[in-house]
């Protein structure tokens, strides 16, 4: 929109859109309009279109009807006009071959897995943040409801009940109301003091986070990859998560595992890593040396460009990069 960007042609350089691969990563409304745009002028454009999640065709979440139609209508616009989908995991493809079987979605000309990665970049900031001065897990963008904010509070419960100190639990990303709603009053008020939230820290605290925490949790109910547990093992974190949708291709055989729906477990886990040193260390130790065996942006890079190139009419085609 040039009347809300007026400066967007010294960034942007027109693509002509006459051959070759169109990819994009877009919200899901706006590959609809780019897959409208190519159908309604005849293009010769292939669309390659990445699919991060199908989440909410999910039935057994809490997710309105209105927001469940608009996603199925966007999703199945752009799989008509597809020649590739790109799954971000092999759970979200098996995710989009089950709604293909259930005639939820029309098949693409095409499918392929880019897994995402677990490499976590600094961006030259400096970290400012002041530490927990005790021991702390770490959430990155958990909230109430899916991402699963509860069990952490019941684990911190459980740990209460049992007559054992609870760590400190750090909620970093966006402040939700919900969250802090949860600790005022009712089953989860008791957990309150264990609760600290860091409000959307820049990448370099988000960093010094993920370093000094004994562990990261990732309690989703469904994730499409799982981005904080990637990011906890790159930096060197134990890796602490549910065994669900994609999670355990993130989190391979270093992650700790929990069943999402048992505190108990959570709370014997966070007692592990507090007071068993030996198998702390050893933990610590196996995640740190694995580094050089997971995936970096440069490999998601390498494999999305095959991926590409597979669809391609011929090594001379141009790329169109969204």
């Amino acid at each position: 929109n040039r009347m809300m960007f007026p400066d967007i042609g010294q960034y942007l350089q027109p693509i002509t859109l006459a051959d070759g691969v169109l990819f994009s990563a877009a919200r899901p409304k706006f590959m609809a309009e780019m897959a409208d745009f190519l159908k309604k002028t005849g293009s010769s454009v292939k669309l390659s279109a990445m699919i991060y999640d199908l989440i909410p065709l999910h039935d057994n979440l809490p997710i309105p009807g209105w927001f469940r139609k608009t996603f199925l209508e966007d999703n199945a616009r752009i799989l008509a006009q597809a020649d590739q989908a790109v799954s971000i995991s092999h759970f979200t493809d098996k995710d989009l071959a089950l709604a293909i079987s259930q005639s939820k979605l029309p098949a693409p000309k095409s499918r392929a897995v880019v897994q995402l990665c677990h490499e976590c970049r600094p961006d030259g900031e400096a970290a400012d943040i002041i530490l927990p001065d005790k021991p702390y897990f770490l959430g990155v963008g958990i909230t109430m409801g899916r991402k699963n904010l509860n069990v952490v509070l019941g684990a911190i419960l459980a740990m209460l009940e049992a007559g054992k100190q609870p760590p400190l639990f750090v909620v970093a990303g966006v402040d939700r109301r919900r969250n802090r709603k949860a600790l005022e009053s009712g089953a989860f008020a008791k957990a309150a003091p264990y609760v600290r939230f860091e409000s959307a820290p820049n990448q370099a605290n988000l960093i010094a986070l993920y370093e000094n925490a004994l562990g990261t949790v990732m309690a989703s109910k469904l994730e499409g990859w799982g981005l904080p547990l990637g990011e906890s093992l790159w930096l060197g974190t134990p890796g602490i998560s549910a065994p669900n949708s994609s999670l355990t291709e993130v989190g391979r055989d270093l992650a700790l595992y929990f069943d999402a729906d048992s505190p108990r477990e959570l709370a014997d886990i966070f007692d592990k890593c507090m007071n068993d040193q030996p198998f702390y260390t050893a933990l610590k130790k196996r995640v740190v040396s694995a580094r050089p065996h997971l995936r970096s942006w440069k490999d998601v890079a390498a494999d999305l460009l095959q991926t590409l190139n597979s669809i391609r009419n011929s090594p001379a085609s141009k790329l169109a990069a969204e």
